[in-house]
C-alpha cells in the first residue's frame, strides 16, 4: 500500500500558497530574531546609560558636596 502526502494531492493555487506562508513564516522568523537583537541592544544601551548617570551624580556629589548635604 503507498502513502502519499497530503501535499501530492494538492493543486498549483494551493501548492503556491503553502510555498507563500512557508515564505512569510521565515521572514517572520527572521523579524523576531531581529526584534530579539534590538531589544537586548537596547538593554544594553539603557543599561550603559544607567551607569554613567550614577557616575555623573556620584561626581557632582564628591565635587558639589555641600549642595547635596542641603537635599
Amino acid at each position: 500500500m503507498k502513502t502519499y502526502s497530503k501535499r501530492m494531492m494538492w493543486n498549483p493555487a494551493q501548492e503556491k500558497l503553502v510555498d507563500q506562508v512557508a515564505k512569510l513564516n521565515d521572514k517572520r522568523f527572521q523579524a523576531m530574531i531581529k526584534l530579539k537583537d534590538l531589544l537586548t541592544e537596547t538593554v544594553a544601551l539603557k543599561w550603559s546609560h544607567t551607569e554613567k548617570h550614577m557616575a555623573s551624580i556620584e561626581l557632582d556629589a564628591k565635587v558639589c558636596p555641600q549642595l547635596h548635604m542641603q537635599k
